[in-house]
Order: C-alpha cells, then structure tokens, then sequence
C-alpha cells in the first residue's frame, strides 16, 4: 500500500510547462523558402528528474505559417502542399524521451497532413524555478508527408525554441 501511494504521488509530481505565447519561435528552412509556425499549444509535462515520466502532446496552427511574403504563405497553405482547409494543425506526440549527450532526445510520432511518421529530436532544455526553455531542431523529407510542391526542396530543417512557464 505504502509502495502504491508514493508512486501515485510521484506521478502526481509531474511539472507541466505552458510556452510563453509570442515569445517562443519554431522556424523552418528549406532550399527555397523559411519562416515561422505559431499556435503553440498542448502538453508539456517534463522534469529533468524524472524523464520517465516525461512527454509532449503538442499541436501547431499551419493557418499561422508566415514566411514573410504572402504569395508564398498562399502556395504554402493550398490545397497541394498543407492543404490548411482539411489539415489545420500539425501534431506531435511522444513516446519516449533520454539523456542524449548531456541533453536530451524525444522520440515521436509527427502527423503532417494524413501522414504520421516517427521523429527524434535533440534538444536541450534549461531552466530554474518556475521558468524554462526548451531549444531542440530535427528535419524532416517533406515528400514523406504528402507536401508535393516542387521547387522547394525535399528537406526542411525545423528549429525550436520555446520558453515555458511552469503551469
């Protein structure tokens, strides 16, 4: 008994983070086109701690992505590359998070469009008190999600970096 209410408690534990709207930036670069992707919102239970409690469940708004010029924010959201009208959001859900030389990796499931795929990310969280940030990148193919406009490139380097607030 004594076993099961200190692991009730310790999951209880579990510290959540809130991104700190307007201050965080998740930036994306490919051969032909970068800019930013907000509407940040979901889960953020981590804790250096206790990792095997830790994870993401995280969605972002496509409807935000700017790249700084409208025509190609217009091609970026048509129907043959997000396709926002039917796929408004972009999800993220982990599976599982470890040390990774003196940071950390999170490993995924990433859902663009109708396609979900397996990721890790590297990324190094930092923190004291009730504040943190969380910075991390990956890239991703995007062929592999149904995002089929040529002249773009194939691949798309993402990078993260998100100051939370402990909830």
């Amino acid at each position: 008994v004594i076993c099961l209410a200190l692991s009730a408690f310790t999951m209880l534990a579990t510290v959540s983070w809130i991104p700190k709207e307007g201050a965080y930036t998740i930036h994306f670069d490919t051969d032909k086109a970068s800019g930013v992707i907000n509407g940040l919102k979901g889960t953020i239970s981590f804790d250096k701690n206790d990792i095997a409690h830790a994870s993401f469940d995280v969605t972002v708004d496509v409807n935000t992505l700017n790249t700084g010029n409208w025509l190609k924010n217009r091609h970026a959201k048509a129907d043959d590359f997000f396709d926002v009208d039917h796929y408004p959001t972009i999800h993220f859900v982990s599976s599982k998070i470890v040390p990774f030389n003196k940071a950390y990796k999170v490993t995924g499931n990433l859902t663009i469009k109708d396609v979900t795929k397996q990721v890790e990310i590297p990324f190094i969280f930092s923190g004291t008190g009730n504040t943190g940030k969380f910075d991390g990148y990956f890239t991703i193919n995007k062929n592999d999600y149904h995002l089929v406009k040529q002249g773009v490139g194939d691949s798309v380097r993402i990078v993260l970096s998100i100051p939370v607030d402990k909830k």
